[in-house]
């Protein structure tokens, strides 16, 4: 389910937002699983080959919630002063932004060792627990870019960027410590992860805050 809200360019101002509803459930296909004994692939296998339905579930790409906001505001001439320096200044600047906002990705307790004797180590979860039980911490990312167009005649411009990603410098996780256990001990007891890799910490993140400057030259 889908909603749209726009404005067309009309005195120098368009926006677009849009919110998305979804909801997705699968039995965890994958068809870039396509090397054995490789961990990343192995772990994209479902559990268990011969019963899939132990792994219907919440899917891998579900985003329930997803906010998108975008915004160009072009300012022509500036007119409210006389003096031709600050009218030179202060004119011919577009701002743009984009702001994204959905929920976090969602992921299962593993437990990093072998249950099921099937000779892969890297997809068996937590007994009971269902897949993609958990999720991590909403993503939240806004950018902004502010431009400084200089002409020369009519065919000819200098363009000055400024642009800043993550604005908010929030902390995105892209992907989380997903093992609960990290194996058995000598009594075949499960042990936990410690420091770092304890379940449900960040191990991914997006990137932090981030300015760049360009030069475009128009001809």
């Amino acid at each position: 389910m889908a909603f749209q809200l726009q404005r067309r360019f009309h005195k120098g101002w368009q926006f677009l937002a849009t919110y998305t509803f979804s909801h997705s459930r699968d039995n965890k296909p994958d068809q870039t699983a396509v090397v054995p004994g490789n961990a990343g692939d192995d772990a994209k296998v479902v559990s268990n080959q011969l019963n899939i339905r132990e792994d219907w579930g919440i899917s891998d790409l579900d985003i329930p919630h997803r906010f998108v906001f975008s915004s160009v505001r072009e300012f022509g001439t500036f007119t409210k002063t006389k003096n031709s320096f600050i009218r030179m200044l202060l004119s011919d600047y577009i701002f743009s932004s984009i702001t994204q906002i959905n929920s976090g990705v969602p992921y299962s307790a593993m437990v990093g060792a072998d249950l099921n004797n099937d000779g892969n180590r890297f997809n068996d979860r937590v007994p009971s627990l269902a897949r993609n039980g958990f999720r991590a911490r909403a993503f939240w990312q806004s950018d902004m870019r502010i431009t400084r167009s200089i002409k020369f005649g009519e065919r000819m411009r200098l363009r000055l960027i400024a642009e800043g990603f993550n604005m908010v410098n929030r902390t995105n996780v892209l992907a989380p410590n997903i093992n609960r256990y990290s194996g058995f001990n000598t009594s075949n007891v499960f042990t936990i992860p410690t420091g770092s890799l304890t379940f449900g910490l960040p191990r991914v993140f997006f990137p932090a805050r981030e300015f760049q400057l360009a030069v475009k030259f128009d001809f």
